[in-house]
């Protein structure tokens, strides 16, 4: 079924789907756990087995087919409190995504997060001049590690994003398959029972915690991506196959 893997064919060239919206990298053979393509719907692939609960999520044409519009203020996909979307349990997890924003100010891409709670574990935070962090929070609700990736994304213009984090190791960021330096943890890694949400930090109504802009072709894996995956994943193209 398409998605459940990036399909591995032969490294001599694409392997088509049946799908006309997107075509995967042929030389990824890494299976992600749960794959958005936003194409009108929140739905996971394989088989819904993360389904995604949006909140005043609109669309439009996106990267891939379309995209999920997020409006800055109330707009956000919950994932759901999976475990399988904590670092802490799978020993890795990597998060890659398209967006696109012209947003000037602090902002949350994707989190698992919620601050009424005090509970935090992971988040990619859009800074107001336009760059990426990557956070990994402790138990004590400070940062774990954080790095942030100096390349500008608020231009108007898609960019891939993959975040990844190894448990009490190091987090990396990747803007258009290209890497900000790793750094390494500091402290223990925190794990809580709460949602993963696209566009939003949990439990802030404030704007700095919603994301303005679109998203397309979200995909969570339980493993460290390696740069040829990240590098591919962001040659990625469209098919009519």
């Amino acid at each position: 079924m398409f998605g459940q893997s990036l399909l591995s064919g032969a490294f001599g060239g694409p392997t088509c789907t049946t799908d006309t919206d997107q075509l995967f990298p042929s030389t990824i053979t890494t299976t992600s756990i749960a794959t958005y393509q936003l194409n009108n719907a929140t739905t996971s692939i394989p088989s819904n087995t993360y389904p995604g609960t949006p909140s005043n999520i609109t669309y439009a044409a996106g990267k891939f087919g379309n995209a999920a519009v997020f409006n800055g203020s109330s707009s956000e996909i919950s994932l759901g409190s999976s475990n399988s979307f904590s670092y802490t349990t799978t020993g890795a997890l990597s998060i890659n995504m398209w967006i696109k924003t012209t947003n000037t100010s602090t902002a949350y891409v994707v989190s698992k997060a919620n601050d009424s709670s005090g509970q935090y574990e992971w988040a990619i935070e859009q800074l107001s001049n336009g760059t990426l962090s990557l956070h990994a929070y402790t138990n004590a609700g400070g940062f774990a590690s954080t790095i942030n990736n100096t390349a500008v994304i608020n231009d108007g213009n898609w960019h891939n994003l993959v975040g990844v984090i190894v448990n009490n190791t190091s987090t990396t960021l990747y803007i258009d398959g290209i890497a900000a330096t790793s750094t390494s943890f500091s402290g223990t890694a925190a794990s809580y029972s709460i949602p993963t949400l696209i566009g939003h930090f949990g439990g802030i109504p404030a704007a700095t915690a919603w994301f303005q802009g679109d998203v397309d072709q979200v995909r969570i894996f339980n493993t460290a991506l390696p740069q040829s995956a990240i590098t591919a994943l962001y040659n990625e193209t469209t098919t009519t196959a």
